[in-house]
């Protein structure tokens, strides 16, 4: 094997923290086992509005959140056997694309929890 395999391995290392703590975070906050607070979770006014609209954002943005991880693991899995066979190059590319997934996603999730949470919680 060589080195870019194990850099390869690194980037999944470092894509599957990424993506786990996505949906780690909204699934908790989905859930009500993480309420509101100043640092983690999809935070926008409408979703820290209420203790309702920030359960209800997150519960809107659990499935995307899935699909999310779900393509990233995808994706996670076909870099890990190009780097096993040699494809480096490749493989590489592979193990960037779950940061482009889950960037453009994370749009999509703020847009969820903002939307249901401005149906429990409406500005006045």
């Amino acid at each position: 094997m060589s080195d870019g395999f194990g850099f390869v391995v690194f980037l999944v290392v470092v894509d599957v923290v990424m993506v786990g703590s996505v949906l780690g975070t909204v699934w908790a906050a989905a859930t009500g086992r993480m309420t509101a607070n100043p640092t983690m979770g999809l935070r926008t006014p409408a979703t820290v509005a209420s203790h309702a609209a920030w359960e209800a954002g997150h519960r809107a943005a659990l499935p995307r959140a899935i699909a999310i991880t779900v393509i990233c693991l995808v994706l996670i899995v076909a870099a890990l056997v190009l780097a096993w066979i040699g494809q480096t190059l490749p493989a590489f590319a592979l193990a960037l694309s779950p940061v482009i997934v889950t960037v453009a996603g994370l749009v999509q999730l703020v847009r969820a929890a903002n939307d249901a949470a401005l149906a429990v919680h409406p500005r006045r």
